[in-house]
């Protein structure tokens, strides 16, 4: 196809494309924006029309307003007489107002005095609100008087259906002109929705609407939305708007409509017609002016200049000069031709120069390049010589000590054949696309494989050689890094370990905070049901639900106090102890925090005496076992047996390796299913820092720990296991004294010192007073620490003994006694605290405190501790 037909094909259907982007351009974007203007005019005609009815409802609520804040209506309402009714409930009052009803009830809702009229004929109007006579509590228009508060609007408002109609309605509380209470009843006033009030709202509003009841089952589905207009085209020529308007119930009881004229959608519609035509008639000449335009100034000298190229090169030779003097384009590509064929004669002629040149550049490069050899040849490292291929050009002698590999077997293979599969190639070739693109040298680290196969690691240097801006060559440096490589992974092994202890301290500090919180919570539980049972007859049903209380509060008692000795925040000290209380609780720790695919055992027999130790050190050691069994068993899982019984050990039973005496111990047994471990590793585990885990996954201490603390209460531990048979660790502890599981109960220690009580948290000050009082005991209670001080400071010697938190704001627990004991040394203080990282049993006894109790505390707890510490 030649050039005239191509463009004559091109520019019309340009114009056929034109025509139709415009024809849909019409249909689809303003067409449709035109409709969419249309509805949101109509919307807002309707909203219009709902806003003046809104209005009209504020303006009947502001006129009763008028009448129910005012002092006549309140002497009216208390019975004052008929002068209030013929001066102003007469019918030329109904008639000025618009009103059709006026009513008043008193402050039982009780009907005083109403009225319905019909106020263009004077009729009396039968409406229910009368004829009910009372406003109950559940009638839209009820206002409760109980809710009044001077300047609270509570009064009612809105659209009511009845019998003649929608009413506007308001209902206010009667007050006097102050608009004070006390409420003296509720006045009401009603406004019909006549036609000649729709008239006047029709002028207002400039929009022909119409208001309507609808049936009261009308489905409230679509009523939502309460500003929600429906639109429906009728025809051509007018839309319907409409809307639901709930009344004052919030039901939808009326429909607001109007049938508006689609002038917009008409006006658009022939305003797009008239923009077809003049577009059509516009285009048609412009597309003839073009045609004419391009044959004269591109067809006609292309033609041209095109017959003149073919004889050019038929004949090698220009038939004379083509320019013809255009200063546009054309005539740049004619004096462009004319300029071809000396420019071809003088870049052969630079050609050959080019060729020259490089000959001259090859032989410099060998001589550099047998330097280069004679240097690389007398280091230690690898330096080598490779193509941006990945073809290894010259390899230096240092390879044979560097990878057993001479250098024949590396020098024209690929750098990969070297390389693990999978390793470090794509890193690799990355590298090497960086170097090319910005020319400068790169390092990387990378695996190397030797002769015999095993990989170790390199550190490679690549210096580019470009050449015009692209990559000829890379002159690599290789070097074994191996011993840094083992002192970098020790100090990444170290700093992992350091990091573990990091986040396993931040865990303790966040546990021993939640415990705090908790214990402030289980303080009044616990003191108020005490309290509680005090005062009821141990028969009852009711003493017995309230001890069930306490047994459950005590036993989360000591699940927060298993959680802090677990987070290293226990704060006790070693006592004779109850080991059975200290397994079956432990054993719940451990079920919570092993998988679901270890099975766990339990078999405890009675204990008939006590164990001196720890709680949080036996229940660490207990917790340590398993959680090595549970990780030695953690792909096929299995089973973990836990048992506890009475053992006697004679002189027949003890060998030179076993260091305890004979006597009668408790026999703590932990067995597993597990693979078992070699007799190598059995002679290690209670070294310390000892482990077979990966780096980040033990410390290689907990075996260590739990032989020294089980050594420390005289006991001991063994460990018996063989690979396939899983591990047993049989723990002794000396059985000290008989057990006394059952008291009697006995008489609470009582007195009549005087104590000052401190403590931020309201309820466990209130229920902590409450305990202390009950034991006779005169109380001053204080929930600040500076009003404390402040109270100690005026008289000194006005309290026989000091009960304080630690854990408050502004002065602390341990701070408070330091001033304390500064004005009177051998003040006896009681320091109570749900948990205090910042100080410990033995801080506190250094400082001077008497006693160091953890919240929460029972009756016979506090009880003991006061006495004991006012009787030293």
């Amino acid at each position: 196809m030649k050039l005239r037909s191509k463009l004559l094909t091109i520019l019309l259907a340009s114009a056929l494309l034109f025509g139709v982007t415009q024809g849909l351009i019409q249909h689809y974007v303003i067409s449709p924006r035109f409709a969419a203007l249309e509805k949101r005019e109509a919307k807002k005609d309707l909203l219009r029309c709902v806003r003046t009815l809104e209005t009209e409802t504020e303006h009947l609520k502001a006129l009763t307003h008028d009448w129910a804040s005012w002092d006549d209506t309140c002497d009216f309402i208390k019975g004052g007489g008929p002068d209030y009714e013929e001066a102003n409930l007469v019918l030329e009052t109904f008639v000025d107002a618009s009103l059709n009803a006026i009513c008043f009830f008193d402050g039982n809702g009780d009907l005083f005095w109403g009225k319905a009229v019909d106020i263009e004929t004077g009729a009396p109007l039968q409406i229910r609100l009368l004829s009910e006579g009372k406003l109950l509590q559940d009638h839209p228009l009820f206002v409760d008087a109980s809710s009044f508060v001077y300047q609270k609007d509570i009064s009612k408002s809105g659209i009511m259906r009845t019998e003649y109609g929608p009413m506007l309605v308001a209902s206010l509380p009667i007050l006097n002109t102050e608009n004070k209470g006390p409420v003296m009843g509720t006045m009401v006033m009603a406004r019909l929705i006549t036609e000649a009030m729709k008239d006047r709202l029709r002028d207002q509003t400039q929009v022909p609407f119409d208001i309507k009841m609808i049936d009261p089952g009308y489905a409230e589905a679509d009523s939502g939305d309460e500003r929600k207009v429906f639109l429906k085209p009728l025809d051509e020529n007018t839309l319907q708007a409409s809307m639901i308007v709930k009344d004052i119930t919030g039901k939808p009881r009326l429909e607001l409509s109007a049938d508006l004229p689609r002038d917009i959608l008409q006006q658009g519609l022939a305003s797009m017609r008239t923009a077809r035509g003049v577009t059509a008639a516009a285009g048609i000449l412009f597309l003839v002016l073009l045609i004419w335009l391009l044959e004269a100034a591109i067809v006609r000298p292309v033609v041209r200049l095109t017959g003149q190229m073919l004889v050019a090169g038929r004949t090698g030779e220009l038939p004379g000069k083509v320019f013809a003097g255009r200063k546009d384009e054309i005539g740049t590509l004619e004096n462009e031709f004319d300029s071809l064929l000396e420019t071809v004669h003088s870049q052969s002629k630079e050609l050959e120069e080019e060729l020259t040149a490089k000959k001259n550049l090859a032989e410099k490069l060998e001589e550099n390049f047998q330097k280069y050899k004679l240097l690389a040849e007398n280091l230690k490292d690898v330096v080598a010589t490779i193509t941006p291929g990945g073809y290894i050009q010259y390899c230096s002698p240092a390879i044979t000590e560097f990878s057993g590999h001479t250098v024949e077997e590396v020098e024209g293979r690929h750098v990969f054949g070297f390389m693990p599969e999978n390793s470090d190639r794509e890193r690799l070739i990355e590298l090497v696309d960086n170097i090319a693109k910005s020319g400068e040298s790169r390092s990387m680290e990378y695996v190397m494989r030797a002769k015999g196969g095993a990989g170790f690691p390199v550190e490679s240097t690549a210096k580019p050689i470009m050449e015009n801006g692209k990559l000829v060559l890379l002159h690599c440096v290789f070097r074994d890094i191996s011993e840094r490589k083992k002192v970098e992974d020790e100090k990444n092994r170290l700093e992992a370990k350091l990091q573990m202890a990091q986040r396993m301290e931040a865990l303790g500090a966040l546990t021993g905070g939640i415990a705090h919180n908790f214990n402030n919570v289980l303080a009044p539980i616990m003191g108020n049901t005490e309290l509680a049972m005090l005062d009821i007859p141990e028969d009852s049903q009711a003493f017995k639900n309230l001890q069930q209380v306490l047994e459950a509060s005590d036993k989360a008692k000591k699940m927060v106090r298993q959680i802090l000795s677990f987070s290293d925040h226990g704060d006790e000290d070693p006592a004779m102890i109850d080991i059975e209380e200290v397994v079956e609780e432990t054993y719940g720790l451990i079920r919570a925090s092993l998988p679901s695919s270890i099975e766990i055992r339990k078999d405890v027999e009675k204990i008939s005496g006590l164990v001196y130790a720890d709680p949080k050190d036996l229940q660490q050691v207990l917790m340590n076992i398993c959680a090595n069994a549970a990780y030695a068993m953690k792909e096929l899982g299995g089973v973990v047996d836990i048992s506890l019984e009475e053992q006697d050990i004679t002189e027949f039973d003890l060998d030179h390796s076993r260091k305890i005496k004979p006597g009668k111990y408790v026999k703590l047994s932990i067995s597993d299913n597990g693979p078992g471990m070699e007799s190598e590793v059995m002679q290690r585990i209670f070294e310390p820092y000892y482990t077979t885990k990966p780096v980040g996954e033990g410390s290689g201490m907990g075996l260590s720990e739990a032989f020294a603390l089980i050594s420390k209460y005289g006991g001991e531990i063994k460990a018996y296991s063989e690979p396939g048979m899983g591990a047993s660790f049989y723990i002794y502890l000396p059985l000290m004294a008989a057990s006394s599981k059952t008291l009697s109960k006995e008489t609470l220690p009582q007195g009549s010192e005087r104590i000052l009580m401190v403590d931020d948290e309201e309820a466990v000050l209130t229920m902590t007073r409450q305990m202390v009082e009950h034991l006779g005991y005169k109380v001053t209670a204080v929930d600040n620490s500076p009003q404390a001080l402040k109270i100690f400071e005026a008289d000194p010697q006005a309290f026989d003994l000091i009960i304080t938190d630690m854990t408050m704001p502004y002065v602390t627990g341990d701070s408070l006694a330091n001033r304390i004991l500064a004005i009177r040394p051998e003040m006896p203080i009681i320091l109570c605290t749900g948990f205090s990282e910042k100080l410990s049993r033995e801080q506190a006894r250094s400082i001077g405190i008497k006693a160091y109790v953890t919240k929460p505390v029972v009756m016979a707890q506090i009880a003991g501790i006061i006495r004991s510490v006012l009787d030293q």
